[in-house]
């Protein structure tokens, strides 16, 4: 009877570590597709909403508009790691840019055009799309005529 009692509760022991290391497993699988989807590409749904944030300036707008557009992207700029990652700024039309590293700024040099820029004139504002993802990687202006 002793030997059955000590085999019954080793029995419920070897349970309890497989429900353990099962619930472990589980958790561990979970963080680990969390991490991975962090540096795995962009869906449409969050390159939409990236885009969106910017796209609100494009077409014909004022001189403090386009100051409000240079200061997210300098901001953007100064929080993304990657110069591929950045997005350019020039003078001229972005329509037909296709990599980021085309027109890209310095933080400096952004501040210095938007110090230039006429707060009250107006500005057409275009922007430049990745080929591959379709998102913004750059944005290019000229002063409305």
């Amino acid at each position: 009877m002793e030997n059955a009692s000590k085999a019954l509760i080793i029995a419920g022991a070897i349970l309890l570590a497989i429900a353990i290391i099962g619930i472990g497993m589980y958790i561990y699988s979970q963080a680990a597709d969390q991490v991975g989807g962090a540096g795995a590409d962009l869906t449409k749904q969050q390159i939409d909403t990236f885009n969106s944030t910017y796209l609100a300036y494009q077409g014909t707008k004022t001189g403090q508009q386009l100051r409000t557009l240079l200061g997210n992207i300098r901001t953007f700029n100064a929080q993304t790691e990657l110069d591929a990652d950045k997005i350019g700024v020039h003078t001229g039309d972005a329509s037909a840019d296709t990599a980021s590293s085309a027109g890209s700024l310095a933080i400096t040099d952004i501040n210095s055009q938007i110090n230039a820029i006429s707060v009250g004139a107006r500005y057409d504002i275009t922007f430049g799309f990745d080929p591959n993802t379709g998102r913004v990687i750059s944005v290019g202006y000229t002063q409305h005529q």
